[in-house]
């Protein structure tokens, strides 16, 4: 969403959207409103919708039981909207809203339909903007093997995209067959770190220990795969090296010809010389 509409739905409901002025361990909102601004009116409903039940409830917007959002995004073709602090009648507008996506163009508000590229990259768009749509995607589609099939040991291998963490020699991962990542500009990406801590329910020693600390205390990256130039990418913290290195390749399937690059947003808390682990699990 541009600037000058995501400026209007933090001036109109800035207890709502108080998420963006944490840091991004607190809140998904530091990155904005991630879809078009095709939504923009449906999100506004929307949000006026939330704070009216909240009133109704009796609750303060300056209070910490005032609902808050946490992440607003495109998924799959249709509104995500990630709040905290709601009850049945809150969820269920957010329900609505998300089902009345699917028929709203994200890129000027008309009446849309779902558009799949056949790569399951899909999107809520008019018949103007799916043609554009269509047009722009189908050179990277046609007359070329499927992205992410690589021969190795003599079978065929699906190469993945997504998140994951390195715990104590352990990789816990979130990823998916390229086939089914989404298309973000060039790339086809899966997951979010933060998401995948918070929702996380510990089934083993190494998932236990992951949740006793912020997400990113510990080392982390992403697997992507850019459409245009047709090559994975493994962004990593510079500490992954060796062996864990050898796994994540492994369990992600990687070509050979894949490219490393250690991204500085990607630092752990031996990394940072600056971090501070704040972590409360009473706050989670």
């Amino acid at each position: 969403m541009t600037p000058e509409n995501t400026e209007k739905l933090y001036q109109a409901f800035p207890c709502l959207y108080r998420g963006q002025k944490k840091s991004l361990q607190e809140s998904s909102m530091r990155w904005g409103l991630q879809c078009d601004d095709g939504w923009f009116d449906l999100i506004w409903n929307l949000s006026q919708a939330i704070e009216e039940v909240a009133r109704q409830e009796g609750l303060e917007p300056q209070s910490d039981d005032w609902p808050e959002a946490t992440q607003v995004k495109e998924k799959l073709g249709t509104l995500r909207f990630h709040l905290k602090n709601y009850n049945e009648s809150i969820h269920a507008l957010i329900d609505k809203a998300e089902e009345a996506s699917a028929k709203i163009c994200e890129v000027c508000g008309a009446p849309s339909q779902q558009v799949d590229n056949t790569r399951h990259w899909v999107k809520s768009l008019c018949s103007e903007h799916a043609e554009e749509y269509l047009l722009k995607t189908a050179s990277s589609i046609a007359n070329k093997t499927p992205a992410g099939q690589w021969v190795k040991d003599r079978e065929k291998v699906t190469l993945h995209i997504g998140i994951f963490f390195l715990i104590d020699g352990v990789v816990l991962r979130d990823s998916l067959p390229i086939e089914k990542g989404q298309q973000y500009g060039d790339n086809i990406e899966h997951g979010a770190h933060y998401e995948y801590w918070l929702n996380l329910a510990p089934t083993t020693a190494a998932e236990s220990t992951f949740k006793a600390h912020a997400y990113d205390y510990y080392p982390r990256g992403r697997v992507v795969f850019n459409s245009q130039h047709r090559r994975a990418k493994l962004y990593i913290d510079r500490c992954i090296r060796g062996a864990a290195l050898a796994t994540i390749r492994e369990e992600f399937a990687l070509p050979t010809d894949t490219l490393i690059g250690y991204d500085t947003h990607y630092q752990c808390h031996r990394c940072n010389p600056t971090y501070l682990d704040d972590f409360d699990e009473n706050d989670e």
